[in-house]
């Protein structure tokens, strides 16, 4: 069961999903109901991760046309809402953000349609593992897919959002392997859960791997 805490002033429903099945918590700022458009635009945004460029974020609202942007995550909380609504200077009907606490949020009804109603999707950083094993071979999985090449909406990722873009994909489940490692052994521990062509389906992004942070953390090498 969803509670909402109305804030008059911002329009801020902040939803706490307490379901043990539900597993996943909302924040959303501006009108919760859903914007019918067709004034959306396809792109992507790669961000590398670290600061957000504030360029490349307002190209990014201006493509949903006025309509709902979602941002998913699975760690932190709502520190998009605020930056997306009102920070940037571009009039949107909504930022909801979407955190993942859990694998049965993958296939919670809510969470499917709230996906499938944007028109700008935003995968936050923290640990592209926790995407993967949320993501992988569900409904959120396939609904992220439709949005990407059948509703053709602009997706972005910063961090771990951007790593599982590429169609060649890494998604460590214990500690990323850094370039010396990954150079004297290529079957290093930390290099495991590597993928290609059956999990996320961005376009122009065939053959590639998104990685991150790819000079500050030492990732040249792998």
């Amino acid at each position: 069961m969803n509670f909402p805490a109305r804030m008059a002033a911002g329009a801020l429903l902040l939803f706490f999903c307490l379901s043990a099945n539900a597993q996943y918590t909302n924040w959303i700022t501006g009108d919760s109901s859903d914007l019918v458009t067709q004034d959306y635009q396809s792109g992507l945004v790669l961000a590398g991760g670290g600061g957000d460029n504030d360029n490349a974020m307002t190209w990014m609202l201006e493509r949903a046309g006025g309509g709902d942007v979602l941002v998913l995550r699975a760690s932190g909380s709502d520190g998009y809402n605020d930056y997306f609504y009102s920070q940037l200077g571009v009039a949107v009907h909504s930022v909801e953000t979407i955190r993942f606490d859990g694998p049965a949020a993958a296939t919670d009804p809510y969470v499917l349609r709230r996906i499938e109603e944007a028109e700008v999707l935003f995968l936050a950083g923290g640990d592209q593992y926790d995407y993967y094993q949320y993501w992988k071979d569900s409904p959120v999985e396939t609904a992220i897919n439709a949005l990407l090449n059948e509703k053709q909406i602009t997706v972005g990722g910063t961090s771990a959002g951007m790593a599982v873009l590429g169609e060649a994909y890494y998604t460590p489940s214990s500690l990323g392997v850094v370039s010396d490692e990954a150079l004297s052994d290529p079957y290093h521990p930390y290099m495991d859960v590597i993928g290609k062509g059956d999990f996320l389906e961005a376009p122009y992004l065939q053959d590639l791997i998104t990685d991150t942070h790819f000079d500050q953390r030492e990732r040249a090498g792998r």
